[in-house]
């Protein structure tokens, strides 16, 4: 192994001269403003990439949203979502309970009914066999159904005599007064009807 011996650095040499400072400091300059704007730069890159974060996570808990942990209806589940567990069985029928008062609209009486059509079986529904003549009187219990309709509505179009007349439909007829010959018009009557509307 040899080492080499290097010459040692002799002191600052009198021949050489300081070097002008003048573009040193324009380029001082010209880098201090363009670190300026590369921090303002960065700033908002940073401002909006935080936004950016958060609507990333706002739009992440909104693909996980289902119809068990959110409001929205089952129909609007992605396929994926496994189906919700059935509620186990409460041990009671369906339908009303007993001692349920039921939920109907009131009869109207006889007398106000616009038709009555009379119901009356012709044979037994278990053995297809024809039932017995009626002799007049009540045989068991008499049910009774009211069916309630919606008459079709009609249109009623009118036209007021004394507005239009037929030699000049369209237009109001005019008079003049008698003793004061001003022209006088006809008005529609106050009905609070308009001609459409």
């Amino acid at each position: 192994m040899s080492v080499t011996m290097l010459p040692l650095a002799t002191g600052p040499s009198t021949t050489a001269r300081t070097p002008d400072p003048a573009p040193l400091l324009e380029e001082l300059a010209t880098l201090r403003r363009e670190n300026a704007a590369l921090c303002a730069e960065n700033a908002a890159l940073r401002v909006e990439n935080g936004a950016l974060h958060e609507r990333i996570r706002e739009l992440e808990a909104r693909l996980g949203q289902t119809s068990a942990n959110s409001s929205r209806p089952p129909s609007s589940d992605p396929p994926e979502v496994p189906a919700r567990p059935k509620a186990p069985p409460s041990g009671r029928k369906r339908g009303g309970q007993p001692g349920h008062r039921g939920v109907h609209r009131a009869l109207l009486p006889v007398e106000q009914v616009d038709e009555v059509v009379l119901v009356v079986p012709e044979a037994c529904r278990h053995c297809q066999q024809p039932l017995p003549a009626s002799t007049g009187h009540r045989r068991g219990r008499v049910w009774r159904h009211q069916v309630v309709e919606l008459l079709p509505l009609a249109v009623r179009v009118g036209v007021d005599p004394v507005w239009w007349t037929p030699e000049h439909w369209g237009r109001q007829s005019r008079e003049k007064g008698s003793t004061c010959r001003r022209v006088t018009r006809h008005t529609r009557p106050r009905s609070g009807r308009r001609p459409f509307g």
